[in-house]
């Protein structure tokens, strides 16, 4: 009898233990799940710019066209790269853009206008890059950038220009 009793209290601390295991486990996952709806909320706080007005459209391209060149000289050529629209993604990687700052030897870029029409709009920046002028040092000079930005799928992107 005195065996039964303590095999009877190993079984009912293994099922507590397992009982104990199972709720903590449920738990987990259902404080896992309370996190999904803040997720969707953050996605669903990105503006669809498909209905916004002209001044709604200006504030956020310019708002992008900075942040596209804070990751492009942050070296964060994947971020930059995402800003991109689907078609001008096509034939190049975000390795096209380290080439393209490295080449122009950008150093400042700062959005100064941006006009918007029908779903697209033309941002001017002043570019700061570094010159090299034979028999004089380097010098940084500031040059006009112009960009063209379009509503794709809801969301202001860059149109990479075509080669002239």
């Amino acid at each position: 009898m005195l065996q039964k009793t303590h095999t009877d209290t190993r079984l009912g601390r293994f099922q507590l233990l397992w009982k104990s295991s199972v709720t903590i486990l449920a738990c987990i996952s259902l404080a896992a799940c309370t996190n999904a709806p803040v997720a969707v909320q953050a996605r669903a706080a990105s503006p669809d710019l498909t209905q916004a007005t002209t001044e709604a459209l200006q504030l956020e391209a310019l708002k992008r066209g900075d942040l596209r060149w804070k990751h492009l000289f942050a070296n964060e050529f994947q971020l930059a790269f995402d800003f991109y629209t689907t078609a001008s993604k096509v034939g190049i990687n975000p390795d096209y853009l380290q080439g393209y700052v490295e080449s122009l030897k950008a150093q400042k870029a700062v959005a100064k206008k941006a006009q918007c029409a029908n779903l697209r709009c033309e941002l001017t920046f002043d570019l700061t890059i570094n010159m090299k002028i034979p028999n004089i040092p380097p010098r940084s000079m500031e040059i006009p950038l112009r960009e063209i930005w379009v509503v794709e799928q809801g969301q202001l992107k860059i149109v990479r220009p075509t080669p002239r």
